[in-house]
């Protein structure tokens, strides 16, 4: 007995504190749990192989190839130029290290292909996002080139050497180089072709080990020495001898039919910050490391290495660590908050020292026991296990209640501290016990559903059940032993209004069946006013960030797409009045292989990020005061990427609108019925914002071969493929360092276009000279930059955003039609695909969780009250429960998103409390004897006091996570509303409904033992 060891009992709750102690402080905090699906990565690289080429020899293999591993769902991929991304998804109870095995088992074969240049297999985690994206900004007039250099030798290095940080990518910038800028007229004057030039200079730039030299006793290492030094040792190259009239033999140089010139290489690509171009840093954390700690290393090595770089400004473009800072702290505070009003409960109700002590004691003590818990079992410290913890907190204050107000009951009738501490915590003790298992039972389901829906309920359900098993223990034995302690001579205060509670609940009795009827149709239409709010993944955020993509007339070069961007970030900026922060990238940017982008890059199109001050205007507000501006663009279009936040970006998701995924063989139908269905989305009011992913993709000029000219002519289709590729963005033949640095040497063509490009010359096998024009000749066609496949077939996609003032399932259902009513290409096929597929997937599985823990939950019942009928009294809190929950959720007209859902699921175990409660003290007094109406009446004035404090507690502990609007409050407040609605519903219900179904339940009983037994019976 705990009243007879408080010392010892006492120690242990310390020593238990220590150690939670200590986790706490290294726990790895984050904004959410692991929520990534096992996903591997395939990269492939070959040459400069056309899309449809790369698509036939290597995505299609290896598609069947991966069709064979184990636990495989999907495989999506972007096939480029010369370049393959392949996205490989498996089951979610999928082993990623088996995996990783499997696939590089698969394809091995491509692996040892000589015409594949490279083929890296990885995991992917698309929770992998840039911890830190910074913009950098030299004073004016630094070179671009330097500045690039400083970024990749210096800043780069420093960053990746700190604890946490796993990569630092590194974009924009210029890179110089030596660029033999080839004269074709000269060339053809000299004779000299492209592959002579190049192999001469690639000859000419080698250094070599020729042996050793005995002399004089000594030996010496002979090394020849022909590298180049400077770009005048290239310009003096010799190509070849000629003749001068005069029959001179003298060598024609480089420098004779080339300008040998050290110049930036030519870019595709730019960025800019703040308006001017700079350097963007994406900086990358190891997966298992803190995000927060990640982030103020980075920041503090960034002080230091400010001071040794003057001039240098750096501009913070998104901080997701000081984003899950802040939404980490604002649980925190609010978890807090409701502790202390949960005390504050006491006070009111019981005006006494010695249960706020004892509180303030045993609420630390499960809480800090829950993190010693959490940190051996790997969870993070995240919105999901703090919400947990809250409500936990808030759970385990009313067991406490429970017991201390049982504890009173008993002093105030003359008990021993002792004594009240031992018969208080037995008249209680089954209905706790019960009511524990009830809550802790509704998680059980999360064991055996998959997916997202398992993830999320995994991190609330550890640490709920963990508190509040650890609060039973604690009320049953810390409590009693500190009230032996600290509620000597203590008794319960006077409440005149239980009395009257008492005479109102024996006349509400008279009527049992209209009480029921009256609660059934509440209930009733409870369930189907939440039903017509439809439902949504996640709600949509406001991370302070917007990002637009932009997308100019294709085939427009990069000069002018700056100037467009140029105008959007003036026109932004004005309507915001002040940014933090913008940068810009211009341009095909090199892709970051961590996301697979399904959208077209090239020099007309942008991608713009806006960093929004804090406490200004929403997005939205500021998308409305920036569109009539943006609208007189002329040739600009716009596309808002409005990525629903953190949750929506780890689904791979850059849009957090809805998407139309269409699929088929036939790039051309795919390109008609994507435009065809983009027309008809545009005509409704319920979207805006919609796009293509064919959108900004350029035509292609294709250089058709004429074989029978080509062969006689003695010219193979490599030297023509050459020519071009130098003539058009330049040849790399080797490269010559200077300093520390190294530089490329290229050849390349200046000022090209298409009439220049078909009189660069080329020779035959007898050496004689033509031109490409000879050979070939240029067509326009439609072509493909990019071709996107999903599960072995191609696939495009149509992207919008639901308009203000819609709601998602409506712009939802908007669009589910215009699907079915639109006639698609021959051999096209249209389905709702990104969040509606993962939402369609959770909603299911939250749903059957939700039927299986109603079952546990009255099997749970049964067995603990050694009854079939006090669970069927019991069980209808839940449905009432719902009449709350509509009433906090349907004014606000919001869909019912995931975390919403998953306070229905906690709900079943929550709401049945205080019903086990009255059920357990009703059966108590029976056994006295007496009017059973009088019994349910009574018990009904017994327990009001702890009923309303214990709803009271749960309440306050939720409603700060519910009412602050701070970071993260879209994720936890629907959470804690519909926790908050439904307790307070249940409430009610157990005062009003659960006395009168027992008082049926009762009549059924002798009814159907002896009829006459209740003929005397009113109502």
């Amino acid at each position: 007995m705990a009243t007879m060891r408080p010392v010892a009992v006492s120690v242990l709750a310390l020593v238990i504190s220590v150690v939670g102690y200590f986790s706490w402080s290294q726990l790895t905090i984050d904004l959410l749990p692991d929520l990534k699906m096992p996903t591997v990565l395939i990269s492939l690289e070959s040459g400069n192989r056309p899309a449809e080429q790369m698509e036939r020899m290597y995505g299609e293999r290896i598609e069947q190839q991966l069709f064979t591993v184990p636990g495989l769902q999907s495989i999506e991929q972007v096939v480029r130029n010369g370049k393959l991304i392949c996205r490989a998804s498996f089951s979610w109870d999928s082993d990623i290290d088996l995996a990783l095995v499997d696939v590089n088992r698969a394809v091995a074969s491509l692996a040892a292909d000589p015409q594949v240049d490279e083929i890296k297999v990885r995991r992917f985690d698309s929770l992998q996002l840039p911890v830190i994206t910074l913009g950098l900004k030299a004073p004016e007039g630094t070179d671009l080139a330097e500045l690039r250099l400083l970024a990749k030798r210096q800043l780069a290095p420093n960053l990746e050497q700190l604890p946490g940080v796993a990569e630092v990518r590194v974009s924009g910038g210029r890179v110089k180089q030596v660029q033999v800028q080839l004269d074709h007229s000269r060339m053809r004057a000299y004779g000299i072709t492209l592959a002579q030039v190049g192999k001469a200079i690639a000859e000419h730039n080698i250094d070599f080990d020729a042996g050793t030299l005995e002399q004089q006793n000594e030996v010496f290492l002979v090394r020849g020495r022909s590298r180049f030094f400077t770009p005048q040792d290239v310009e003096q190259v010799v190509l070849k001898f000629v003749e001068s009239d005069n029959l001179d033999v003298r060598a024609v140089n480089v420098g004779d039919i080339a300008d040998v010139v050290v110049k930036d290489a030519n870019i595709t690509s730019l960025v800019r910050v703040n308006g001017v171009e700079g350097l963007g840093l994406f900086i990358y954390k190891e997966a298992q490391s803190n995000t927060v700690e990640v982030a103020e290393r980075v920041k503090a090595a960034l002080t230091t290495l400010n001071q040794s770089m003057p001039g240098l400004e750096v501009s913070v473009v998104s901080d997701e660590a000081a984003f899950i800072e802040d939404a980490v702290s604002d649980v925190k505070s609010a978890a807090l908050t409701g502790i202390v009003l949960s005390v504050l409960v006491l006070v009111f109700f019981l005006r006494s020292i010695g249960p706020i002590v004892i509180v303030s004691l045993v609420v630390p003590v499960s809480l800090l026991a829950t993190v010693f818990v959490m940190d051996l079992t790997g969870y993070s410290l995240n919105l999901i296990t703090l919400a947990g913890l809250a409500l936990g907190a808030g759970m385990l204050v009313a067991n406490a209640i429970v017991v201390i107000e049982s504890i009173f009951r008993c002093s105030s009738a003359g008990d021993s501290p002792e004594q009240a501490a031992y018969h208080g915590v037995a008249a209680v003790g089954n209905a706790i016990v019960a009511s524990t298992l009830t809550t802790c039972i509704v998680f059980l389901p999360a064991l055996f559903i998959d997916g997202l829906a398992s993830r999320l309920v995994a991190g609330i359900s550890l640490t709920v059940v963990v508190s509040l098993l650890v609060s039973l223990l604690v009320a049953i034995l810390l409590v009693p032993a500190l009230s032996a302690i600290f509620m000597r001579n203590q008794s319960i205060p006077l409440d005149p209004g239980a009395d009257r509670v008492e005479r109102w609940t024996y006349a509400l009795l008279g009527k049992p069946r209209r009480v029921l009827l009256s609660a059934a149709l509440l209930s009733i239409a409870a369930f189907f006013a939440l039903l017509g709010l439809g439902s949504e993944l996640f709600p949509p955020q406001d991370p302070r960030q917007i990002t637009v993509k932009l997308t100019a007339p294709p085939g427009q070069r990069l000069e002018s797409t700056v100037g467009n961007v140029a105008s959007v970030e003036a026109i932004m900026a004005q309507a915001a009045g002040r940014l933090d922060a913008v940068m810009s990238e211009i341009g095909d940017i090199e892709q970051d292989d961590r996301v697979i982008r399904e959208d077209y890059r090239g020099e007309n199109t942008a991608e713009i990020r806006f960093k929004l001050q804090e406490g200004e205007q929403s997005r939205n507000e500021l998308i409305a005061a920036a569109m009539p501006a943006l609208e007189q663009l002329y040739g600009t279009d716009i596309d808002w990427l409005l990525a629903g936040g953190f949750l929506t970006e780890a689904f791979g998701e850059q849009n957090g609108g809805l998407r139309v995924e269409l699929a088929g063989q036939s790039l051309e139908g795919l390109r008609l019925a994507a435009q065809q269905l983009k027309q008809r989305m545009q005509r409704s009011s319920l979207l805006w914002n919609v796009q293509t992913s064919f959108d900004g993709a350029p035509g292609e000029l294709h250089l058709q071969l004429n074989r029978q000219v080509a062969d006689s002519l003695g010219i193979d289709a490599q030297t023509v493929s050459d020519a071009v590729a130098a003539a058009l963005d330049g040849l790399k033949v080797t490269n010559y360092h200077t300093g520390d640095e190294t530089r490329d040497i290229t050849l390349v063509l200046p000022d090209i276009d298409a009439e220049r490009l078909l009189n660069f010359p080329i020779s035959g096998e007898s050496g004689r000279l033509f031109t490409v024009g000879d050979v070939a000749r240029l067509t326009e066609a439609p072509g493909a930059r990019e071709i996107l496949r999903r599960d072995q077939s191609r696939i495009a996609e149509v992207r919008a955003l639901v308009a203000t003032g819609h709601a998602n399932p409506a712009a939802r259902a908007e669009l589910q039609q215009i699907l079915t009513t639109t006639e698609l290409p021959a051999g096209i096929r249209a389905k709702l695909a990104g969040q509606e597929q993962q939402r369609l997937e959770t909603t299911a599985e939250l749903s059957w969780a939700a039927v299986l823990a109603l079952l546990l939950v009255l099997m749970v019942l049964a067995g603990c009250f050694e009854s079939v009928l006090a669970p069927l009294a019991i069980l209808p809190a839940i449905p009432l429960a719902l009449i709350g929950v509509a009433i906090v959720l349907v004014p606000v007209g919001e869909p019912i998103g995931v975390m919403a859902m998953l306070g229905f699921v906690v709900l079943i175990g929550v709401a049945v409390n205080d019903a086990i409660l009255l059920v357990q003290t009703t059966n108590s007094l029976r056994d006295e004897g007496g009017d059973y109406r009088s019994i349910l009446a009574k018990a009904v004035r017994i327990r009001l006091r702890p009923i309303i404090m214990t709803t009271l507690t749960a309440v306050f502990s939720m409603l700060p996570l519910a009412v602050d609007g701070g970071a993260g409050a879209q994720l936890r407040s629907p959470l804690a509303w519909t926790i908050i609605g439904g307790v307070m519903a249940s409430t009610l219900g157990c005062l009003t409904v659960t006395p009168c179904l027992l008082l049926l339940l009762e009549r059924l009983r002798l009814r159907y033992k002896s009829p006459a037994a209740v003929a005397h019976e009113p109502g």
